[in-house]
């Protein structure tokens, strides 16, 4: 872990991919190797933390998605606010997209979700 926040991304990549060999690891847990490494390998352009940290930038998913929590619920809580099919597609999907990640491994390693905030900004008020 301390690779990757340093931006050594593919460091951690030829050690996974090392790992698989030197140990002769076989099903599961070669497998679940060799996705990892794969995921970091795809989006090692994105995992650029070291960048990020050093401008201040929050890297974990919990201050967006806390974020994107506060804005949907004050946006709920205004008296005559309503959705129209675009918000509710975004909110669905959105939902769909957390829940679903959690349940295999490269959802586990997710670094790509979208920012809530741009993005309801992006689709502006309904009313």
């Amino acid at each position: 872990m301390r690779a990757i926040l340093e931006g050594n991304v593919a460091q951690v990549i030829k050690g996974l991919r090392q790992t698989v060999t030197k140990r002769k690891l076989f099903g599961a847990k070669k497998k679940a190797l060799l996705v990892v490494a794969a995921y970091f390998y795809n989006n090692h352009e994105r995992m650029r933390y070291h960048e990020y940290l050093a401008q201040g930038l929050p890297i974990a998913s919990g201050p967006v998605e806390g974020a994107c929590k506060n804005l949907i619920k004050d946006r709920m809580e205004r008296s005559g606010m309503r959705w129209t099919n675009r918000w509710q597609k975004l909110l669905s999907g959105f939902g769909l997209y957390t829940s679903a990640a959690t349940s295999t491994l490269t959802g586990l390693f997710t670094s790509s979700r979208t920012n809530c905030a741009s993005t309801l900004r992006a689709v502006g008020p309904s009313s």
